[in-house]
């Protein structure tokens, strides 16, 4: 899937995807690229399921403009 990021905090994110009303939580672990992302980046990822049973973004990885 693809999306855009749309908040990033110390350890996570959230991707804002279209055509979706909630956005996607990731946490740092599911990329390595973490460090380098900016709010607005492109991304690629998987969706896998959170430790609450919801979806979450997993092998997030920036997408090269």
């Amino acid at each position: 899937m693809k999306g855009t990021i749309k908040n990033l905090r110390d350890s996570f994110g959230f991707i804002e995807v279209e055509g979706q009303e909630k956005d996607l939580f990731f946490h740092m672990s599911e990329s390595s690229q973490f460090e380098s992302f900016s709010i607005g980046d492109k991304v690629e990822f998987d969706l896998g399921e959170g430790r609450r049973g919801d979806e979450v973004a997993v092998a997030v990885e920036k997408i090269e403009q």
